[in-house]
């Protein structure tokens, strides 16, 4: 399975990621790509960044022109895509 090439976002105060769910013993919870990426081999090229919607507040969830998911790593990871 190939997890990789995504933008996260989080609101100041949350978690970045959650790995399996909360009712299970063996979930995590990550706030930092790095530690997950190196737990998980998961997202190595993936990024955290404001994703940059055109307007959140309104529900318009356009990127703008700027937007950093726009500049993306694109191509093959380990023979797929």
């Amino acid at each position: 399975m190939v997890i990789d090439r995504n933008l996260y976002w989080a609101s100041s105060g949350q978690k970045l990621i959650l790995y399996g769910v909360l009712w299970r013993p063996k979930y995590r919870e990550f706030s930092e790509i790095g530690e997950w990426s190196k737990a998980t081999g998961f997202d190595r090229n993936s990024i955290v960044s404001d994703p940059r919607f055109a307007n959140f507040e309104a529900d318009d969830f356009s990127l703008l022109q700027e937007s950093p998911a726009r500049i993306l790593p694109a191509g093959k990871v380990d023979g797929v895509g």
